[in-house]
């Protein structure tokens, strides 16, 4: 996956296989761990901020991410990830 000069927001970094994995700027916080939140646990934008000290601005702006980049996000997504390590990931 390559860096869309379109979502500043988004920045990429290198995962344990060496991936480029798409992130929050300026955090660690895997904008799949924002899509499962958002999608799966059906918590707001606001409740994720929250739990995983972003602003609300960060998080629309990985879920935008995604549904530009959808199916490169969901390619990363559908890799094994184990829940602790999205679990670490909390804040």
């Amino acid at each position: 996956m390559e860096p869309d000069p379109a979502f500043p927001d988004i920045a990429f970094r290198s995962d344990a296989e060496n991936s480029w994995v798409p992130v929050v700027h300026g955090t660690s916080i895997h904008v799949r761990t924002v899509v499962i939140a958002a999608t799966e646990w059906e918590w707001s934008a606001a409740q994720i901020a929250e739990e995983y000290g972003l602003s609300e601005a960060q998080v629309e702006a990985a879920l935008v991410f995604y549904k530009a980049h959808g199916d490169e996000v969901a390619v990363a997504m559908s890799e094994p990830a184990p829940e602790a390590a999205i679990e670490s990931t909390r804040v």
